[in-house]
């Protein structure tokens, strides 16, 4: 007996509406904007550093250079230029034109997501490949008042974090600390995301906080035999609204510091360096009030 199949006009609709969607959604992420981020750790932009980015091999930005962004104490981001690609493409930095002071210069890239998929210093080369993929549900906090919010998350969860996000060692006053490093900490307080305003402090950070007890006034002492150092207090965290109270700068190893607390605040010291060197293998460090009184033994 043969058996004869008939075809269900509403099922095939079903399939062919099905493949558009997936079609439609393909093409939708097949293409996007991936962005070269430059920065000048100085930030009196690349000095007559030029380079050319390149898509699989084909020049498409050229002569690109970070812009001047004031000179001195405005160090960070001093560029980008978005590239437009597909996914697998290879992206790569081609023709670098030598200017003054390369060791200021640095870049990467990000993709669709904002993640960096390539990095380097003056004269480096990627490749990186392009993703232009962006998941419909990204998990993360989506609470604006939390220090980890994700502007990119679609869908929330339990992952706000609140306070002040750094590693800081919580101290009392008086304070007395020997031998102390900050080597391996990472830049985490700089004149990007904090009220200081020059570049003693793009290297890595040391960050000690206290509660001031009462109102007398401070004295913050700090020495090493290293060089081009930075001390600050903050009044409240430093990379969130946290006033500048006091800061020492110079190119000694050695830096000190005075100011008045305000009782029941909470205060943050940051040691840091003008790379090079990146960090202070060893230094003391004491928080102490001051002793008013006669100072001349006449």
């Amino acid at each position: 007996m043969k058996t004869i199949y008939k075809k269900n006009p509403k099922r095939i609709l079903g399939y062919l509406m099905a493949f558009a969607m997936v079609f439609f959604t393909f093409n939708s992420s097949a293409q996007c904007d991936h962005s070269f981020n430059m920065y000048d750790s100085y930030g009196d932009g690349w000095n007559g550093s030029y380079v050319d980015i390149t898509v699989n091999g084909v020049v498409v930005a050229d002569s690109l250079t970070g812009a001047n962004m004031g000179g001195f104490g405005n160090s960070g981001p001093c560029g980008n230029v978005l590239v437009t690609v597909m996914s697998g493409d290879v992206i790569d930095l081609t023709n670098w034109t030598t200017g003054s002071y390369t060791s200021e210069v640095s870049w990467d890239i990000t993709d669709a997501m904002g993640v960096v998929i390539a990095s380097g210093t003056h004269g480096t080369a990627g490749p990186a490949i392009a993703n232009c993929f962006v998941p419909s549900n990204i998990p993360g906090c989506m609470d604006t008042l939390a220090y980890n919010y994700n502007s990119a998350a679609t869908v929330s969860d339990t992952s706000c974090l609140y306070g002040c996000p750094l590693a800081a060692n919580a101290v009392t006053v008086p304070y007395s600390g020997l031998g102390l490093t900050n080597c391996g900490n990472g830049n985490n307080v700089n004149s990007g995301n904090s009220a200081l305003t020059n570049s003693y402090f793009n290297g890595d950070d040391g960050v000690y906080e206290f509660v001031a007890g009462n109102g007398n006034a401070l004295i913050v002492d700090m020495s090493s035999a290293s060089s081009w150092t930075g001390l600050a207090v903050f009044d409240g965290c430093p990379t969130d609204g946290g006033t500048l109270a006091a800061s020492s700068t110079g190119s000694a190893g050695s830096q000190n510091l005075s100011f008045t607390p305000v009782a029941g605040n909470t205060y943050y010291v940051v040691i840091s360096t003008w790379p090079s060197p990146v960090c202070i293998p060893s230094f003391d460090l004491s928080i102490s009030e001051a002793v008013s009184g006669c100072t001349d033994p006449l």
